[in-house]
């Protein structure tokens, strides 16, 4: 049976992601796991209309920190307060910063949400958490 003593929770603020923080809260209180809590910002250009697109590069430290004050609120209410924590904000593509930072920080689980997608939805906005699984170097529990 495997040892998870470095837990990596992947959340994008979602009902799924906050069901994930609680899920994988619990398990590592229980196991007394230390958990690292992971939010993306995704750093992709935006379109903002027909041949035009925004690059966030020049805002980025501001929003960074600004989702990192929104995540420690956050955790603050949802985990569990034993538990060791270490919350981070990363700017990239959400499912590269996971796998990423799950061989950085050498975490033996990574906790997902997932919306549960299918069809043409998944399609078209694609599944980061589908990516994370087939990637990962560790298990990962996805929440739904």
């Amino acid at each position: 049976m495997p040892t998870f003593r470095r837990i990596l929770i992947a959340v994008d603020f979602s009902e799924t992601s906050l069901r994930a923080i609680q899920v994988g809260g619990e398990l590592a209180s229980r196991l007394g796991a230390e958990v690292f809590i992971l939010h993306v910002v995704d750093d992709r250009p935006v379109a903002v209309g027909p041949g035009l697109a925004v690059d966030l590069t020049s805002v980025e430290a501001s929003v960074l920190e600004a989702t990192k004050d929104r995540l420690l609120h956050l955790v603050q209410d949802v985990l569990p307060k034993p538990v060791a924590r270490t919350v981070l904000v990363k700017p990239g593509i959400p499912h590269g910063e996971v796998l990423a930072t799950a061989t950085e920080r050498q975490v033996d689980l990574v906790v997902v949400g997932t919306h549960g997608r299918t069809g043409i939805s998944r399609a078209i906005l694609g599944s980061h958490a589908e990516t994370i699984v087939r990637r990962s170097p560790v298990p990962v529990l996805v929440v739904k």
